[in-house]
């Protein structure tokens, strides 16, 4: 039969020291925070940041780390975003250069629009970031892509 001790005690049985084991396992796996993907909602086809709503603007600032922006839940880095409105959001300027993981998910028709007002580029995606779109529309002129 295999023993366990540690220094300064008397051995101890297999069922007791595998018992003490997993206490310790499951403390030390309880005291990780694991990150998990956030979703956020879009509730407003408005582009600012303004309090009172979350935009896609702020939607793609929370998924970029920061800790909540405006009405929008904070982000984790690897997050996708989803709209619970649905319209043509017209850009005032460049959407923030996504910085993480995002998956951006549209909703079904009529869906939504983003409308860069032939002007500038929709967004940007930092080389070890990856931008995923679904149900989205953009529209922007043939010099501006993403």
């Amino acid at each position: 039969m295999t023993k366990i001790t540690s220094r300064g005690a008397k051995p101890v049985g297999k069922a007791a020291g595998l018992a003490a084991g997993l206490i310790v396992a499951l403390a030390l796996i309880g005291s990780n925070t694991v990150a998990r993907a956030a979703t956020i909602t879009v509730d407003s086809i408005a582009d600012d940041t303004n309090a009172g709503h979350c935009t896609l603007r702020e939607a793609i600032n929370s998924a970029n780390g920061s800790s909540g922006t405006a009405d929008c839940s904070a982000g984790t880095g690897t997050d996708t975003i989803v709209f619970s409105v649905t319209g043509t959001i017209t850009l005032g300027s460049k959407l923030p250069v996504v910085a993480g993981n995002l998956t951006v998910t549209g909703p079904v028709a009529p869906g939504v629009t983003v409308d860069c007002d032939n002007k500038f580029q929709v967004a940007e995606v930092e080389m070890s970031a990856t931008l995923n779109l679904n149900k989205l529309t953009t529209t922007f002129p043939s010099r501006h892509l993403f």
